[in-house]
């Protein structure tokens, strides 16, 4: 599985434009799906897509906090990551944003 969201949405993504989906509709994402679905290339698979997230933690790009603090223990980073992978992957796939 290597999901992959389609060109427009990549590029209005890119561009820091209002995202819409293929159904008209606006979609707001969180900050940690946005960078995501700039990865969302079809060439990753989860655990590649998993460690371009820790990757982005490791150069500060991405915070990953637990009750709103940040976390430091890498493994526990990325147990989190994890979880919030599957959910973003289901959000951005409810949103119609996926390409086959």
């Amino acid at each position: 599985d290597r999901p992959k969201i389609s060109e427009l949405a990549w590029y209005l993504l890119a561009q820091r434009q209002p995202l819409v989906s293929p159904r008209h509709r606006l979609v707001e994402l969180d900050h940690p799906t946005e960078l995501l679905c700039l990865a969302l290339d079809g060439t990753r698979n989860r655990e590649a897509l998993l460690g371009y997230l820790m990757e982005l933690v490791t150069k500060g790009d991405l915070v990953v906090r637990l009750d709103g603090e940040p976390l430091t223990d890498p493994d526990q980073i990325r147990d989190t990551l994890a979880d919030g992978l599957e959910h973003s992957l289901d959000r951005v796939a409810r949103t119609a944003l996926l390409v086959a």
